[in-house]
């Protein structure tokens, strides 16, 4: 696996040298540091895999965007952590998250929950087998790498393409959401009802990644500095 994340020293450098320098950075003002540090620690502790088969490259700058979205709307709606998973490797929160990111509302999920019928017009917006099968800078394989691989058989037509992934996305979320109790069922739902604040949190989240990334080349830069000095002294 090509090793796309930084040494152990300039992981230990970015991460002490993050505060001081996103808090002195005008830019970064809407930036949470705290979750920033923590997608960061997340991205280098366990790596997004790659994988050539579903398109899915270990890249740290998508990670860190992914996972402080996912953290930041985690600190929110921590309730979904309980409510299970959609099948085994793939938490049900990272499914709501995935749709609040891609702009999905509590109307259009709730019109597609009532249908029960994975071909009906209430139903057709949703790209679920995208949360199954990741494409390059997609969201959940970011956070998740056992999304992808429980849905890895799924559909396959023997080559390892799978062309209909998102029939039993879909029928998974389904018998989910029919067994979870009423409370459960409007905590999902309130969880997608502001627009607005997930308008807001996918701004920062890229924020957060391109400071992510000026903080890399810099202490990249820097390391590559001080060999030079250590060279010659």
């Amino acid at each position: 696996m090509k090793n796309v994340l930084l040494s152990k020293l300039t992981k230990l450098t970015l991460v002490s040298s993050l505060l001081f320098f996103a808090c002195s950075n005008k830019a970064s003002a809407e930036v949470n540091t705290k979750i920033l540090n923590s997608a960061i620690k997340s991205c280098q502790k366990n790596p997004p895999k790659d994988n050539s088969l579903f398109k899915v490259l270990a890249d740290a700058q998508g990670c860190v965007k992914s996972r402080y979205y996912y953290i930041s709307f985690m600190s929110v709606f921590n309730g979904l952590n309980k409510l299970g998973d959609l099948r085994k490797g793939f938490p049900s929160s990272i499914m709501i998250a995935y749709l609040t990111e891609t702009s999905v509302d509590q109307k259009e999920f709730l019109d597609c929950m009532i249908s029960k019928n994975y071909h009906s017009s209430e139903c057709n917006m949703f790209k679920f087998g995208s949360l199954a099968r990741p494409i390059t800078n997609s969201f959940s394989p970011y956070i998740c790498s056992s999304c992808f691989e429980a849905y890895s058989t799924v559909g396959s037509d023997g080559n390892g393409v799978n062309s209909n992934l998102g029939k039993p996305m879909l029928q998974d979320v389904f018998n989910w959401f029919y067994k979870l109790d009423k409370p459960s069922r409007k905590l999902v739902i309130d969880s997608l009802s502001n627009s607005n604040f997930f308008f807001l949190l996918r701004e920062e989240s890229q924020q957060a990644a391109q400071l992510y990334l000026k903080l890399k080349e810099k202490v990249e830069r820097d390391t590559q500095q001080q060999k030079r000095r250590d060279l010659l002294n």
